[in-house]
């Protein structure tokens, strides 16, 4: 991790990572600052913003809820791709499900319409069902 926070350097005097005063804070405004611009406001204040907030050291190891924030954006978005796949697959399960419930309740209706009515003798009713399963699953 210590090379993803290279690039961090005091939001109030600019002074990087390597050179500055440690340990760097982020505040709660999302402010970076080194230790000599956070002792030169009153505490608890961000040195960039002067609101009143609270801040977390920049330390290795960071702790669990900031890792993302500096993460490299390869690694997030790679990420973002994995969670958007498997969002996408669990809704194609879903709707494949649906999809089938929604087979059974049309065919079980059709046949509950002719049953009802008398319509045709039971052996033909058992070949319709049969050719509405093949005919439903060609339209979906």
């Amino acid at each position: 991790m210590a090379s993803e926070m290279n690039w961090i350097t005091c939001n109030k005097c600019f002074a990087p990572l390597y050179r500055g005063k440690r340990p760097y804070v982020i505040t709660q405004c999302g402010h970076i600052s080194c230790q000599n611009c956070l002792q030169q406001v009153e505490q608890p204040q961000c040195p960039q913003c002067q609101r009143g907030t609270m801040s977390l050291a920049l330390e290795e190891p960071l702790k669990p809820r900031l890792i993302p924030y500096f993460q490299p954006l390869g690694e997030i978005l790679e990420m973002q791709s994995k969670v958007n796949m498997f969002w996408s697959n669990q809704m194609k399960i879903l709707m494949h499900h649906f999809t089938e419930l929604v087979q059974k309740i049309l065919i079980a209706w059709f046949l509950v319409v002719l049953i009802s009515y008398n319509l045709v003798p039971i052996s033909l009713l058992l070949y319709l069902y049969i050719l509405l399963n093949f005919c439903i699953d060609d339209m979906f």
